[in-house]
C-alpha cells in the first residue's frame, strides 16, 4: 500500500502597511490592494485544494498573515485554521518537525513571510525563489519527507 502524500502550499502573505508604518512590525495590516490579492490567491488555491478531503491552514501570527489566512480560509470555506508561531521565523527543520506531527490533513496551507518561505524551498528543494506577496508555492511529502520533483511555484493571478 502506498503512502499517503501531504500537499503543503506556502502563500507568503498579501500587501500590507508600508514598514514603520506600525510601531511593532507584527501588527502591520492588509492594505485594500492585499485583501484582494488574498482573494485572487484563494481563486487559485481552490483548484489546487479541490481534491482535498482535509485542509488545514497555518498562520504566522503576524497580523498580515493572520489576515490573510483569514481570507482564505472564507474564501474556500476551511474550518481549521490555526496561528503557530515557528512561521513568523522559522527554520526549514521546524517546519518538517510540524508537518510530521501534522495529523490527518492532505493539503495544509501555510501563510507566512520572505524570508523564510524561501529559505525552507531552498533547504528543503534545493531551488533557489523569492516569494512575491500572495505569491503560491506547492510541494508534496510522503512520510514526513519532500517528494523529489514535486516543487511548483505557481504566477500570480
Amino acid at each position: 500500500m502506498e503512502a499517503v502524500a501531504i500537499k503543503i502550499i506556502l502563500v507568503r502573505h498579501a500587501k500590507a502597511q508600508e514598514r514603520g508604518s506600525a510601531e511593532d512590525d507584527s501588527k502591520r495590516n492588509l492594505v485594500e490592494k492585499g485583501y484582494k490579492q488574498a482573494e485572487k490567491a484563494a481563486r487559485q488555491l481552490k483548484v489546487i485544494t479541490e481534491h482535498c478531503g482535509n485542509t488545514y491552514i497555518w498562520s504566522s501570527p503576524y497580523a498580515r498573515a493572520w489576515q490573510t489566512a483569514l481570507v482564505l480560509e472564507e474564501e474556500l470555506r476551511i474550518k481549521y485554521v490555526q496561528q503557530m508561531d515557528f512561521i513568523a521565523d522559522g527554520t526549514a527543520q521546524d517546519l518538517i518537525a510540524n508537518i510530521k506531527v501534522a495529523g490527518s490533513t492532505d493539503c495544509l496551507i501555510i501563510v507566512g513571510h520572505e524570508p523564510y518561505l524561501g529559505e525552507w524551498v531552498k533547504a528543503i528543494t534545493g531551488e533557489s525563489v523569492e516569494f512575491k506577496k500572495c505569491q503560491i508555492a506547492v510541494l508534496e511529502f510522503r512520510e514526513g519527507s519532500y517528494l523529489e520533483g514535486s516543487f511548483k511555484l505557481l504566477e500570480r493571478e
